[in-house]
């Protein structure tokens, strides 16, 4: 009982410190616009390192390059591991559509196979390289697709500091709901620099499914960027992308992002940065 007492108090605590949304303070979708408009790269190479914890204190890594270019049309991207040996060169590559009704292309390559094979219509929310980020994280990063959410400003919160709005996202109909595995999000973004630092995911029961926290964020112009994104499911496994490298200057060319880059086995190859072997 004193544990659900002091629990409680806790609660109570942080509901206080949040301040709710008034006449004059954006809207939810004025947030969201804010978010998905503020600059941006149009490509970038990295060297990424994913950890996959469970439960039981046991981490395995993967190493992988990535690499990503802005299209009028889409975001293209494609991850390639490095290590662990078994796994080199295995990928993921999809060509993001910015048209929500259009289906996205995806694709997976294993080595052992020796082909890659195209995702059909997966659903949204599907672990990527069985980690705690979905497809949907991996592929969006920091962007929102603004018309296939209803948008709510529910006020500000302190976070480290700072003053963040937080921004309710909830999915437009049924079906994307259950394609993306969640009811409810709702983010922590910055006021000033209109980046998210901390989502939060909900079922149709309001209970939390998932948590994803961006920290490490570092500045190039008027460009923010995180160095270390943590997913953390409800079921006590937890996920992490480093980013050990990252170069947004050197050219990318438009055939890594393809079938056959994918399956000559190359893009997993070199230690550093810049681009494509």
């Amino acid at each position: 009982m004193q544990a659900c007492r002091a629990s409680g108090g806790a609660l109570a605590a942080v509901l206080l410190a949040v301040a709710p949304a008034l006449a004059g303070d954006p809207s939810g979708e004025e947030i969201a616009r804010r978010v998905e408009g503020r600059p941006r790269p149009s490509h970038a190479a990295r060297i990424m390192v994913l950890e996959l914890h469970d439960t039981e204190g046991r981490m395995r890594e993967r190493r992988m390059r990535n690499f990503w270019k802005l299209t009028p049309d889409a975001k293209q991207l494609v991850f390639a591991v490095q290590t662990p040996p078994e796994l080199k060169h295995d990928g993921f590559l999809a060509i993001d559509w910015f048209d929500s009704s259009r289906d996205d292309d995806q694709w997976i390559y294993r080595r052992q196979r020796k082909r890659a094979e195209r995702i059909a219509s997966p659903a949204r929310g599907q672990p990527f390289l069985g980690s705690d980020f979905s497809l949907e994280d991996v592929k969006k990063e920091d962007r929102v697709e603004l018309g296939e959410y209803r948008w709510k400003n529910l006020g500000q919160e302190q976070l480290d500091g700072r003053p963040h709005w937080l921004l309710e996202q909830t999915p437009a109909n049924e079906d994307l709901a259950k394609s993306l595995g969640f009811a409810r999000a709702v983010s922590h973004v910055d006021a000033s620099r209109w980046v998210r630092r901390r989502i939060r995911f909900y079922d149709d029961d309001g209970s939390l499914v998932k948590t994803i926290e961006m920290s490490g964020f570092e500045r190039a112009g008027d460009i923010w960027a995180p160095r270390r994104v943590e997913a953390r499911s409800a079921d006590g496994h937890r996920s992490v992308f480093r980013v050990e490298g990252r170069d947004t200057a050197s050219p990318i060319p438009d055939a890594v992002f393809s079938v056959r880059a994918l399956e000559r086995e190359r893009l997993g190859s070199g230690r550093g940065l810049p681009g494509p072997d």
